[in-house]
C-alpha cells in the first residue's frame, strides 16, 4: 500500500503540470517575433522555450518545477507518517520523485534537440532526487502528521481542498509568465528567439574577429555566425572549458571551441573561430549555390545529414532579422 500511495503521488505531481499547460493553453496569446529581446517563459514551459528566452528567468522557472513536487512529498510523508509508524520513507520519496520525472525530465534526457535542453532536464531531475532524500531525513526532525488527511473526515477534505487551491492560486501568482499556444508558429518563434540572443551573446564577444576572419579568408559572415550559433548550441561554454581541460591531458583530437574545430591541442574560442573561417574560405556568395552544391560544401565541416538544413534555418533568420537590416 506504501507503494501505491508513492507513486500516487508521483502521478499527482505530473497531473499538475498537465493542467497547467492546460489552463495556459485555453488563455495564450500570439506574440512577434520582433520582441524577442523581452521574451519571457510561460507558466508550462518546455525546456526548448526556456532557453530561448532573452532574459531567463531562472528564480522562476525553478520556483514552478520544483515547489510541487515538495509540496506532495511532504503530504506523501505525512501519511506514511500518521498510517505507516516505523517505515522509512527514503525509498518510497524516491520512487515517488522518479515516478514524477520519468514522463517529462527523464525522456527528455533522451529526446532532446540540444545538449542545453538536456543539461536543464538533468538539472531538475538532480533537484528533484535531491529533494527528496532531504525530506526523508526531515521525517526524523519534523512531524507532519497533522497534514495527513483523516480517512473518514469529510470536513477535512474540504478544508484540504480550501487550502490546496489557495495555496495554487499564490504559487501560480508568485511563478505568473505569459502563456503562448503551443502551434508550430510558435515553436518556430522560440527556435528564432534562441537564434537571435545566442547571435547577440556571440556578436557582443567575437564580432570583431569574425568580420576579421570572414574578410580574411572570402568566408560568408552569414554562414560563419550560423555554423558558430548550431555549433554553441551543442556545446555551451562550461563543457568547451572541460573539453580543453581533456584535450591538454590526452592530446587526442577533439573538436573544441565554440565553432568545434577539430584539434589536439587546447585552443581558445577565438582560434577555433579563426580556423572554421579557414574551413569555410571561399563561401562568399553561397546564397547562389544549389543545396546540393552547398551541402557538398559544408559536409567537409560537418557530415551530419540533417546539419546543412539547420545551418540554412539559422541563415534564413539571421538574414530576415539581422543582416538585411544592416544592409539597409
Amino acid at each position: 500500500m506504501a507503494l501505491m500511495i508513492a507513486l500516487a503521488g508521483g502521478v499527482s505531481i505530473e497531473v499538475f503540470f498537465q493542467l497547467v499547460k492546460y489552463r495556459d493553453e485555453s488563455s495564450s496569446y500570439p506574440r512577434g517575433v520582433d520582441q524577442y529581446d523581452e521574451l519571457v517563459a510561460t507558466s508550462y514551459m518546455p525546456v526548448s522555450r526556456f532557453i530561448s528566452s532573452g532574459k531567463r528567468q531562472w528564480v522562476k522557472y525553478f520556483i514552478f518545477r520544483l515547489f510541487p513536487p515538495v509540496l506532495i512529498m511532504i503530504m506523501v510523508l505525512a501519511v506514511f507518517q500518521k498510517y505507516y509508524t516505523g517505515l522509512d520513507p527514503t525509498i518510497y520519496l524516491l520512487i515517488c520523485a522518479l515516478t514524477s520525472l520519468l514522463v517529462r525530465d527523464i525522456k527528455a534526457i533522451f529526446t532532446a534537440s540540444y545538449l542545453s535542453q538536456k543539461l536543464i532536464h538533468g538539472l531538475v531531475i538532480l533537484c528533484v532526487l535531491s529533494i527528496s532524500y532531504i525530506i526523508s531525513l526531515m521525517s526524523t526532525l519534523v512531524s507532519f502528521e497533522v497534514l495527513a488527511p483523516s480517512v473518514s473526515g469529510l470536513i477535512d477534505s474540504l478544508w484540504s481542498s480550501l487550502i490546496v487551491a489557495m495555496l495554487v492560486l499564490i504559487y501560480l501568482e508568485v511563478t505568473k509568465f505569459s502563456g503562448v499556444n503551443n502551434t508550430d508558429e510558435q515553436e518556430n518563434n522560440y527556435t528564432t528567439n534562441y537564434i537571435l540572443t545566442s547571435y547577440e551573446d556571440i556578436s557582443e564577444k567575437y564580432d570583431e574577429h569574425i568580420r576579421d576572419f570572414s574578410e580574411r579568408n572570402n568566408t560568408d559572415i552569414v554562414l560563419l555566425y550560423a555554423v558558430l550559433i548550431y555549433e554553441n548550441m551543442n556545446r555551451p561554454e562550461w563543457m568547451r572549458k572541460i573539453e580543453n581541460i581533456v584535450c591538454g591531458l590526452t592530446h587526442l583530437e577533439m573538436t573544441l571551441g565554440i565553432a568545434q574545430v577539430k584539434t589536439n591541442k587546447i585552443i581558445s574560442d577565438v582560434e577555433s573561430i579563426k580556423k572554421a573561417s579557414k574551413i569555410l574560405a571561399n563561401s562568399s556568395g553561397f546564397e547562389g549555390w544549389s543545396e546540393e552544391d552547398f551541402a557538398e560544401f559544408i559536409k567537409v565541416y560537418n557530415g551530419g545529414k540533417d546539419y546543412p538544413e539547420e545551418v540554412r534555418k539559422i541563415i534564413r533568420v539571421l538574414n530576415e532579422m539581422i543582416f538585411l537590416e544592416e544592409a539597409e
